[in-house]
């Protein structure tokens, strides 16, 4: 019979699952041990990370009724059912001491929960256009603001018809665009519009685009044809309740 709190071969796997984490001397002693200990942690790591970004999103939605909130909700509930499902066999397999190959069914079962919650975390949030970096410039950081959150912070939103696409040097380019709407500022289309972004294939003269200019980057974020379209889909409901946007806190 076992001893609480003594470990053998797998049991690094009980030990993150439980909590019950093996002792400092075990761990210098024993570098298979550390290795298995290691691991598990990471895998631990990666499922708060997964749940993380489902409940980030899951919070930053409230208020959207579009299909894309659907299918959101459709994916968050899933990884929620999931990730249930596996923690329950985790503890049920932990109840008692069991063999190696248990062991490895509750190692299997962990790394597979992870790799569900990561992905669907990553999906729900590849669903939003503005949690994507629309292509090459300095925009990675776009990635953590929501919808209502890039009306808030942004110079200007607007779509319409690219005339020309200029070289400019260093990769990027000048887009000269007559714009069809403008969510931010409020007011009538027409007039020009001339962005620079960095330079990649499908931007080109005669496509509609979506266009995001933040007064703290030197390039504006562009998302060309149907992604631009969807993009000022969903954020047009907030574009006309501009009094409940919430204070920019800056898109870093």
């Amino acid at each position: 019979m076992r001893a609480r709190g003594s470990h053998d071969d797998g049991d690094a796997w009980d030990a993150v699952v439980t909590g019950e984490a093996p002792s400092a001397r075990r761990l210098r002693g024993d570098p298979e041990m550390r290795a298995q200990w290691d691991e598990a942690r990471q895998v631990e790591s990666r499922l708060r990370q997964g749940l993380g970004l489902l409940a980030e999103e899951a919070r930053s939605r409230t208020t959207e009724t579009t299909e894309t909130t659907e299918t959101t909700e459709t994916a968050a509930t899933t990884a929620t059912s999931e990730m249930a499902e596996a923690t329950e066999t985790v503890r049920r397999d932990t109840a008692v001491p069991v063999a190696g190959a248990a062991r490895r069914w509750r190692r299997s079962a962990l790394v597979v929960a992870a790799a569900l919650v990561v992905g669907l975390g990553a999906a729900v949030l590849g669903l939003q256009p503005w949690s994507q970096d629309d292509g090459r410039s300095d925009q990675g950081t776009v990635t953590s603001l929501s919808g209502p959150g890039v009306l808030a912070c942004a110079r200007v939103v607007a779509q319409g018809h690219v005339d020309a696409v200029e070289a400019v040097g260093g990769g990027r380019v000048e887009l000269r665009m007559t714009v069809r709407e403008y969510l931010k500022p409020r007011k009538s289309s027409g007039g020009e519009l001339e962005v620079t972004t960095q330079g990649r294939a499908e931007l080109r003269a005669g496509i509609e685009a979506a266009v995001v200019v933040y007064p703290d980057r030197a390039d504006a974020s562009v998302y060309p044809g149907e992604p631009g379209s969807r993009f000022l889909a969903q954020l047009r409901p907030y574009a006309q309740k501009p009094d409940t946007l919430p204070r920019c806190e800056g898109t870093g």
